[in-house]
């Protein structure tokens, strides 16, 4: 098959990026499970509402409370934490904070794929506290199809508009979060 240059190019970019992700994911997985073995309890918590300005965003934590002098696998640069963020939600390591919802922190900033829709629509499914037939049986959705988009297992099933605007209605969660991961404004007197 002959490619221009520009498909060419354009081919590359599209290796070369999923290449990327694949180190990234590498590197996540990795950092996760020598935290874990180290005894560092890493987990992603949303600040609470005391938190006066960090409130609603989420960080990396690599230590419980009680925890002596923790020794962990060094830091996480930048660039990886949106990966750490999945793999530790992907474990069952979210800890939301009490009067306010997942859409107050920024997640996946930016990411419209597939994946960070899927783990959007997990943190707002977690953060409730409903099972998957309580929360897609309300739209209509199959529990068995929302926990295949929330497992990633996009060949059988992947979040489309109809699904996202069917959250934001039932669920009030910000379309724009859903979508590209950017924090709504607190409205403080509305907590």
């Amino acid at each position: 098959m002959h490619h221009t240059s520009s498909e060419g190019l354009a081919l590359c970019v599209q290796r070369g990026n999923a290449a990327k992700q694949l180190v990234y994911r590498g590197f996540a997985e990795t950092w996760v499970e020598e935290a874990i073995a180290a005894d560092c309890y890493p987990h992603m918590r949303q600040e609470p509402l005391s938190s006066q300005e960090l409130a609603g965003e989420w960080l990396l934590v690599v230590s419980a409370a009680g925890l002596r002098n923790p020794v962990y696998p060094g830091s996480v640069p930048d660039r990886f934490l949106d990966e750490v963020f999945l793999t530790l939600g992907h474990r069952g390591r979210i800890k939301h904070a009490h009067g306010l919802r997942p859409w107050h922190g920024n997640v996946l900033l930016d990411d419209a794929s597939s994946r960070a829709l899927a783990f959007r629509l997990k943190l707002v499914r977690e953060a409730l506290s409903l099972d998957y037939e309580s929360f897609y049986g309300i739209m209509g959705i199959h529990s068995g199809t929302g926990e295949a988009i929330e497992s990633e297992r996009f060949g059988y099933a992947a979040p489309d508009e109809e699904m996202l605007q069917a959250v934001c209605l039932y669920y009030d969660a910000p379309e724009e979060w859903l979508t590209h991961g950017g924090a709504e404004e607190m409205e403080l007197n509305c907590l």
